[in-house]
């Protein structure tokens, strides 16, 4: 019960400070659903699945998230809740495959209206 809790606070939080799209250099996706999240235990690796169709971002549906620092954390806090909420998400990474095992390395995550 405590983590529905939070989950709903957090939730409110994201929505409520409006989590805006900003100019951006890197490969920003259109818009993608979340379908999964993937923690690795001993690992300060998150893969997540989006909806796009394999080979219509980077050539992959899997990105992952560096949660060993704050930004991370937070990239991480925002896919839960556009996850729990059924929003789609806009998503930039640092570069194809510049991730662990040759993933998209997520940069930043904006969740859409």
């Amino acid at each position: 019960m405590k983590f529905k809790k939070l989950l709903t606070y957090l939730t409110i939080t994201l929505l409520n400070i409006g989590v805006v799209p900003s100019a951006s250099s890197e490969p920003t996706s259109g818009p993608i659903t979340i379908v999964n999240i993937r923690p690795y235990g001993g690992s300060n690796v998150v893969y997540l699945n989006g909806s796009n169709p394999p080979g219509s971002f980077c050539s992959s549906s899997w990105y992952s998230i560096d949660i060993s620092s704050n930004g991370g954390k937070a990239i991480f806090s925002v896919a839960l809740t556009a996850l729990a909420t059924g929003k789609s998400v806009q998503l930039e990474i640092a570069g194809c495959g510049a991730g662990p095992a040759g993933s998209n390395l997520l940069q930043s995550i904006y969740i859409l209206n």
